[in-house]
């Protein structure tokens, strides 16, 4: 994405199209950050880079298979999910985030010079971008190819039937982000180049970090690990050993620390942000 930006830019010989990959680029660049930290929130917590094992350190057993999901397991990684869903979302420039190629900004970017086929693939490479965005959400975060609901019996099955049911509803997940993104774009005005890149080096990062470190005082509080269960082909991995307590604990105080800080926030500010009062109209 970052090489196609910038060349497309340059090859195009319109001085508009290099100021718009230039624009993309710096984009890119920044929100690679919170994605990377992201994707570091998670190794963290389940001690490994193999997304197979991820997957299946998720896995829990019985009717409710999405309470072993990692968006369900600490509030700082459900923080970490939508992180990298938002940074996701700019890294495919999609709608609030399309800066570098609105048409109302910089006559399309650094696609200006490109039509039929060629356009065609800058818009087909954004909405691959789209789907693998979706997968990593999905992989990391939503259990993979699990389903919701009566995994426990979806592993029983004949391996072909497995199969394919874990590869609909991993399809499933995929295109629900997919549409989700689309929503998206019909829904919110677009940002400004500064909000843009205010909203990543600002909140983003910072609450990626605050995350890793909240994620690795939980750890630290669970006092030790334990084998989880077997899944499928893959062996029990360790996990950290909370318990109900613990989990209950884990989920309470981030939470009344962040409705703490929103009230704090609304006492100063009022209901209403005066960023995104100005970014709505509704302030000088």
């Amino acid at each position: 994405m970052l090489f196609r930006s910038k060349m497309a830019g340059w090859g195009s010989g319109n001085k508009w199209s290099l100021l718009g990959g230039m624009r993309a680029v710096a984009q890119l660049v920044s929100y690679e950050i919170p994605v990377g930290l992201a994707v570091a929130g998670v190794v963290l917590w389940c001690g490994t880079m193999d997304l197979h094992a991820i997957v299946g350190q998720q896995y829990h057993p019985g009717v409710f298979s999405l309470l072993g999901w990692n968006l369900l397991q600490s509030p700082f990684l459900a923080l970490l999910g939508c992180v990298l869903f938002l940074a996701g979302l700019a890294e495919c420039q999609r709608t609030p985030f399309d800066m570098s190629e609105a048409e109302s900004e910089l006559v399309s970017g650094f696609n200006t010079e490109y039509s039929g086929l060629r356009w065609g693939m800058f818009a087909m490479a954004e909405y691959t971008e789209m789907l693998l965005v979706g997968a990593l959400v999905a992989t990391l975060f939503l259990g993979g190819y699990q389903s919701p609901i009566g995994e426990e019996w979806i592993v029983g099955l004949p391996v072909f039937v497995e199969t394919v049911i874990h590869v609909t509803i991993f399809v499933a997940k995929i295109m629900a982000s997919f549409l989700f993104m689309m929503w998206i774009r019909w829904t919110l005005p677009r940002f400004r180049v500064d909000q843009v890149m205010r909203l990543c080096w600002l909140t983003l990062v910072p609450l990626c970090l605050v995350s890793l470190f909240g994620i690795a005082l939980t750890m630290l509080a669970a006092g030790g690990a334990e084998n989880g269960v077997a899944y499928g082909r893959l062996p029990a991995r360790l996990q950290p050993t909370l318990g109900v307590v613990g989990h209950l604990i884990s989920w309470a105080v981030p939470m009344a620390l962040g409705l703490l800080i929103i009230r704090l926030a609304r006492k100063k500010h009022g209901q209403v942000h005066p960023a995104l009062r100005q970014l709505t109209g509704g302030g000088a």
